[in-house]
């Protein structure tokens, strides 16, 4: 973000509901206390660095997944990260959520084909290039709806 001094920085989680550790009971995912206090950790104060540094950040929730990966203990998980990445970012007052996830899965029914019927995540997590391009539209016009208003610099790209 220094080196490049970009107008705008946007992070995306989006494969965490595949991350965990394991635990002489166990592996930990989200939805465990002990994950998630550990991930809003330490994404809050990568956050907070950022927010201090008067950046426009952006976090972007994720969607559920599809394909084999759409079972109810990934869904519940993607609930929890997206839990997570809205209370990490209220420790960052000027962080602000994008909802991708309601974007692409409102109401849990998850978009699946562009209007062409070209797949939007053919392998159920990764975005198509045509569905990248969709996806990178939308976060760009709801960057610029945040506008110079509440952001500390203006966005140009």
């Amino acid at each position: 973000m220094r080196t490049l001094r970009a107008d705008a920085t946007v992070i995306s989680l989006a494969g965490a509901f595949l991350a965990g550790f394991g635990e002489p009971d166990g592996w930990h995912t989200a939805c465990r206390s002990d994950w998630d206090a550990m991930f809003e950790k330490h994404l809050s104060k990568r956050l907070q660095e950022l927010d201090a540094a008067k950046a426009n950040v952006f976090i972007v929730t994720a969607p559920y997944p599809l394909g084999h990966w759409d079972q109810p203990e990934f869904r519940t998980q993607v609930d929890c990260i997206n839990a997570s990445v809205r209370k990490a970012a209220a420790t960052a007052p000027s962080v602000h959520v994008l909802d991708l996830h309601e974007r692409i899965c409102p109401k849990g029914v998850c978009q699946r084909a562009l209007p062409n019927d070209a797949p939007l995540r053919p392998d159920g997590v990764h975005f198509s290039m045509a569905g990248a391009e969709v996806a990178a539209r939308w976060l760009f016009s709801q960057i610029q709806a945040v506008g110079p208003a509440t952001a500390q610099a203006p966005l140009t790209h």
